[in-house]
């Protein structure tokens, strides 16, 4: 009798301990990758969808292009979003974005962000640099812009690197370094300098 209570007890823990490895194994699926929320536009937000389209890479390079005002070329990366597609590639994005890829992107969600960042917004503009913020709506983070010979172009790439949009949470931070666009936000916004769990030291607004 006593040898089948020791038998079921073991068997009882084997189980125990083979749900408990399942229970682990999916919390770890489902962890988020913060790295994906780091700008409203980012590489891993949104799953390929290769829906054919009637537009080319070409013809898309031709429209979205540097523009002569920070508000037009926002303008004009809300107006892509909003027909539910992406191309890191266009001449509209910061160098380091276009070499992303050329392939025309599609998602419903897309224009979920168009509609998201269709708000009422103002433009900071200091020298070649520019920031795109959203007084009425402090949650969403910056975008950042700058000059080049043929026009303004989306800074897509200092934004994944300077900002952490925490949308779990609402809210952004901009990590602190040496860049030009926070010494900018430091004049638009009252912020405070803190330090995050991982000991990484950022500004928040007040």
């Amino acid at each position: 009798m006593n040898k089948i209570r020791f038998l079921f007890i073991i068997l009882a823990i084997t189980i125990v301990s083979l749900l408990g490895l399942l229970i682990f194994d999916d919390h770890k699926n489902k962890e988020i990758d913060l790295k994906t929320y780091q700008s409203p536009v980012s590489p891993k937000t949104f799953q390929k969808n290769n829906t054919p389209s009637e537009i080319s890479y070409e013809e898309l390079k031709q429209k979205y292009i540097p523009q002569e005002t920070p508000e037009k070329a926002y303008k004009l990366e809300l107006e892509l979003l909003s027909k539910g597609m992406y191309c890191y590639g266009l001449p509209l994005f910061d160098l380091e974005w276009r070499k992303k890829g050329k392939e025309i992107l599609y998602s419903p969600q897309y224009k979920n962000t168009a509609k998201k960042f269709d708000i009422p917004y103002k433009v900071y503009v200091e020298g070649e640099y520019a920031i795109i913020y959203y007084p009425q709506n402090k949650s969403a983070g910056p975008d950042f812009l700058y000059q080049e010979s043929s026009g303004w172009v989306l800074d897509r790439t200092a934004v994944w690197d300077q900002i952490h949009n925490n949308y779990s949470n609402t809210g952004w931070f901009a990590y602190e370094g040496d860049y030009p666009y926070l010494d900018m936000l430091k004049k638009i916004y009252s912020l405070e300098r803190i330090m995050l769990d991982n000991g990484i030291w950022v500004y928040r607004i007040k």
